[in-house]
C-alpha cells in the first residue's frame, strides 16, 4: 500500500460480538452526517451575519476562509494527539467535557461588536470569530477523524475498516450544502438560522455523547478488545504523505477552478457555484463507500478525452452554456479518480487521524493557491487548465493494450514532429503577420493530444496536457476582439477589447460587459454603455430641476457616469476592487474621469461600508451600480442598507439603482421596501434601442429610482416609459436577517 503495512491483529471473538455492536453502524453514521453538515451550514450563516458590518471585501473573504480552514485543521490535530496520548478511553472521557463548552457562546451572535472605523478590521474579525463561533466549529470539525477512531475501538469486523463514515460525513456536508440556499435561507431569517444551528449542536453532542458512553461501556465489549493485539503500522512514509497531500490538492483546487471558470467566463447564474461543490463532496461519498459503483478501468478511460474536451473550449474561447455539462463531468470524474486514489491508500486504523490531517493540508492548499496565489501570478484563470493537466499526471494507466509497450515511433518520433511542425508555424506566423497561425498552432496540438492518447502512456498524456496548457495561454484567439488590457484582482478577470478597427473599447468581466467609450476619445467626456443621455439615468441628469452638486456612485466601471458632473461639481465613486479604478484611471483605455468637468475622487471599499462614515444629507444623488458579471451583493440591496443610503442624501435627494441583470429580476426587491417604509419609487427597464443608438453603443439597461416625496420624482417619471415598479403579492423585504434569490430568478 504505498509505503505503509496494514495492521497484523489477533482477534479473540465471540460470534455474538459483532452482532452486539451491529446496531453502532447506523449512530455512528448519523452522528458524522450531522456533524459534517452543522459545519456547511454555520460558514454561510455567519457571513450573512457580518456582511452588514464588513462588507464583501477580500479581505474579509479571505479572512474568514482562514479561519474555518485553521479551526478544521486543529480539530485534525486534536484528534490525532488526544488519540495517540491519551488512548481512546481516556480520550473519549475528555470529549465528552469538550462537547460542553460550546454552551458557554451559543447561539452564535455578534451582538454590539463593531470593527474598528479606520483600522484594518483583520484582526478584529479574527478575534470576533474566535470569541463567538471558535469553540462550536472546533468541536464540530473533530467529528470525522473522532467517530472514525471511536469506532475503530469496537469488537465487531466492520472496526477494521471505518472509513465508510466518512462517507456519511460527507454526504451530511453535501445535503447541508443543497438545503441552506433551496430551504432553509428561503424559510427563516439569520436570527431563527442561529438558533437552528443551536438545538443541531445539541442533537450532534447528545449523538456523540451516546458514542463515546458505548465506547466506553461494555464489560463484554472491554475485555474483547483487551484480548485484540493489535501490532502497529510501521511509520507512514514521506511519499506516502506526499501522495495523500496531492490526491487532496488537485481536486480542490479543479474545484474552484471549474468553479471560477463556469460561474464567470459562461454564466454568472446564482447558485450555479453549488454544484461543482456538491460535486467534490459527492466523489468522497462514493470514493469512501463500502460498494464501488464504477471501476477505476473505466475513471482512466475516461480522463483523457474529457480533459482534452475542457481544454479544446478554453483554448478556442468557447464560453457557451452548453459547454457546462462538460467542465462539470470532467471535473467530476477527475475529482472521483484522485478521491478513489486517496481511498485505495488509506492506513490502518493506528494512523487514521495522520492521514486526515495530510488530507486536510492538501485541500487548504488548493484553496490559498487559487484564492490567493493564482491572481497574483495569472492575468486570466490559467490554474483551471493547469489543474486539468496535472490530473492527467496523476492518471492511472488503465493498460489498454496488455502490458505490450508502444512503438518508440509512436511515443517518441510523432510528438517531436508535431513540436517541430508547430514551431515552424509559429516562426512563420512572426514572419508573415497576415498568416493566420494561432488556429493552425492549436490544430497541431490537437494532433499532439490524440498522439498522446492513443500512446496511453501517463507521462506522455501529460507533457501533451502541459504543453496544451501553454497554447491555451499564448495561442487563444479572442472572439471579441483585440485585448489590449488584461488584468485579474480577486473579484475576477477584467479585460479591456476593442474591435480590429478600434472604434471602441470594452470592459469586460467575464461575460458581462460592464461599460463602453468610443475612440479615440480625445478630450471628449460622451458617457455610452448603460449611461447613454437617452438612457433611464440620463434621463434623471437631464431632467433634474435644481443643481445636483455632490454625487456618490456606488460601482465605478469605466467611470461613465462623471460625464453628468458640471464644473465645480463633486463626485464620489466607491470602487470595491481596485483593478477596476485602474483600468479607468488609465488614460490609453479610458477616459472619461480624466475628461470629465467636475471633481472625481474614487474611494476603495465595499460601498455601504464606506458610506456609513459619511455626514447625512451630504448627497443629491446616490447611484447603487455595483453588480460585478451579474453577481448580487444581496446586502447592498436590504431595507437597512436603502435606509442607509437615503440618510446620506439631502431631504429632496434621489436614489437611482442599476439593476440590469440577465438571470435575476431585483425590481420587486425595492419595490416591497419602498411600498413597506412609504417611499416613492419609479422604475424603467430600457429594451428597445433604436438602431442609431444601437451604433453608438447604447446598451438596454434597467432602473429604479426612490426618493422620500412623489414631487422629487415628478420630472422624470412624466417621461414615456416610466411607471411604477411591480409590487409582487406576498413577497418578503429583503432585510440583513432575511433574503431569498430564489424568488427573484427570472423564469
Amino acid at each position: 500500500m504505498d509505503g505503509v503495512k496494514r495492521s497484523r491483529t489477533i482477534s479473540v471473538r465471540t460470534p455474538q460480538s459483532s452482532a452486539t455492536f451491529a446496531g453502532l453502524i447506523p449512530l455512528f453514521s448519523l452522528t458524522a452526517f450531522v456533524g459534517s453538515g452543522l459545519l456547511f451550514l454555520v460558514e454561510p450563516v455567519f457571513a450573512k451575519l457580518l456582511l452588514p458590518r464588513l462588507g464583501g471585501s477580500p479581505s474579509v473573504w479571505n479572512t474568514c476562509v482562514l479561519f474555518f480552514q485553521t479551526a478544521l485543521l486543529l480539530g485534525y490535530v486534536y484528534t490525532h494527539l488526544a488519540t495517540r496520548w491519551l488512548g481512546v478511553r481516556r480520550q473519549v472521557a475528555l470529549h465528552l467535557l469538550v462537547l460542553l463548552l460550546p454552551a458557554l457562546v451559543l447561539p452564535i451572535a455578534l451582538g454590539d461588536a463593531q470593527p474598528p472605523a479606520t483600522a484594518n478590521p483583520v484582526w478584529w474579525l479574527l478575534r470576533t470569530m474566535g470569541v463567538t463561533l471558535g469553540l462550536p466549529f472546533f468541536v464540530v470539525a473533530t467529528s470525522a477523524p473522532l467517530l472514525q477512531r471511536w469506532f475503530s475501538s469496537l469488537p465487531m469486523a466492520a472496526a477494521r475498516d471505518p472509513y465508510f463514515l466518512y462517507s456519511a460525513s460527507n454526504l451530511g456536508s453535501m445535503v447541508s450544502l443543497f438545503a441552506y440556499p433551496l430551504a432553509v435561507e428561503p424559510a427563516i431569517g439569520t436570527r431563527e438560522q442561529t438558533w437552528l444551528w443551536t438545538i443541531g449542536y445539541a442533537l450532534f453532542a447528545a449523538l456523540t455523547a451516546c458514542c463515546g458512553f458505548l465506547v466506553l461501556s461494555g464489560s463484554a465489549g472491554r475485555r474483547e478488545a483487551a484480548a485484540e493485539l493489535t501490532v502497529a503500522s510501521p511509520r507512514t512514509t514521506w511519499r506516502l504523505r506526499a501522495t495523500w497531500l496531492v490526491l487532496s490538492f488537485v481536486p480542490s483546487s479543479l474545484m474552484l477552478g471549474v468553479t471560477t471558470h463556469i460561474s464567470t467566463d459562461i454564466a454568472a447564474v446564482p447558485l450555479l457555484w453549488i454544484l461543482p461543490l456538491g460535486m467534490y463532496l459527492g466523489t468522497f461519498v462514493l470514493a469512501f463507500a463500502q460498494r464501488q459503483y464504477l471501476s477505476d478501468r473505466w475513471l482512466s478511460r475516461a480522463v483523457p478525452p474529457l480533459v482534452f474536451a475542457c481544454l479544446l473550449t478554453v483554448a478556442f474561447n468557447k464560453h457557451a452554456s452548453r459547454f457546462i455539462p462538460v467542465h462539470l463531468t470532467t471535473f467530476f470524474v477527475v475529482a472521483l479518480m484522485c478521491h478513489r486514489g486517496l481511498a485505495a491508500r488509506r492506513p490502518s486504523v493506528d494512523r487514521l487521524t495522520e492521514f486526515y490531517i495530510w488530507m486536510s493540508i492538501g485541500g487548504t492548499c488548493g484553496g490559498i493557491v487559487n484564492t490567493l496565489v493564482a491572481p497574483q501570478l495569472f492575468s486570466g484563470i490559467l490554474e483551471y487548465p493547469l489543474a486539468l493537466a496535472c490530473a492527467a499526471l496523476l492518471r492511472p494507466s488503465p493498460d489498454y493494450r496488455g502490458g505490450r509497450p508502444e512503438s518508440l515511433s509512436l511515443i517518441v518520433g510523432l510528438p517531436a514532429f508535431i513540436l517541430l511542425l508547430c514551431a515552424g508555424v509559429w516562426a512563420l506566423g512572426l514572419m508573415s503577420p497576415g498568416v493566420g497561425f494561432r488556429p493552425v498552432l492549436l490544430a497541431s496540438g490537437m494532433v499532439f493530444a490524440g498522439a498522446s492518447v492513443l500512446a496511453n502512456r501517463v507521462p506522455v498524456f501529460a507533457v501533451a496536457a502541459l504543453a496544451f496548457v501553454g497554447m491555451v495561454d499564448f495561442g487563444r484567439p479572442s472572439e471579441a476582439g483585440v485585448v489590449l488590457r488584461a488584468s485579474r484582482s480577486f473579484f475576477g478577470v477584467h479585460r479591456v477589447v476593442a474591435p480590429r478597427d478600434g472604434r471602441f473599447h470594452l470592459l469586460q468581466h467575464g461575460s458581462t460587459t460592464h461599460g463602453r467609450q468610443e475612440w479615440p476619445a480625445a478630450s471628449a467626456c460622451d458617457p455610452t454603455g448603460y449611461y447613454h443621455p437617452a438612457s433611464p439615468i440620463g434621463e434623471l441628469f437631464r431632467t433634474a430641476h435644481r443643481p445636483l452638486h455632490r454625487v456618490a456612485v456606488v460601482g465605478l466601471g469605466t467611470g461613465a457616469l462623471a460625464c453628468y458632473a458640471a464644473p465645480g461639481d463633486l463626485w464620489t465613486f466607491y470602487e470595491i476592487d481596485p483593478v477596476v479604478e485602474s483600468i479607468a484611471r488609465d488614460p490609453s483605455k479610458f477616459t472619461y474621469l480624466k475628461n470629465s468637468p467636475g471633481l472625481v475622487d474614487v474611494v476603495l471599499g465595499d460601498g455601504r461600508v464606506m458610506l456609513q462614515r459619511t455626514a447625512p444629507g451630504t448627497f443629491d444623488v446616490v447611484t447603487l451600480d455595483a453588480f460585478s458579471s451579474d453577481a448580487i451583493p444581496v446586502h447592498l440591496l436590504t431595507r437597512e442598507a436603502i435606509a442607509l443610503y437615503l440618510s446620506k442624501l439631502k431631504p429632496e435627494g434621489v436614489l437611482a439603482v442599476h439593476i440590469s441583470n440577465r438571470y435575476v429580476n431585483l425590481e420587486p426587491v425595492l419595490a416591497s421596501v419602498a411600498a413597506l417604509d412609504g417611499l416613492a419609487a419609479v422604475a424603467k427597464r430600457d429594451a428597445d434601442i433604436p438602431a442609431r443608438d444601437q451604433e453608438s453603443g447604447r446598451f438596454p439597461s434597467h432602473w429604479v429610482l426612490i426618493a422620500r416625496h412623489s414631487d422629487d420624482l415628478q420630472a422624470v417619471s412624466r417621461l414615456p416609459g416610466w411607471r411604477q415598479p411591480l409590487v409582487r403579492p406576498g413577497f418578503r423585504p429583503w432585510t440583513d436577517d432575511y433574503s431569498n434569490i430564489l424568488k427573484v430568478l427570472t423564469r
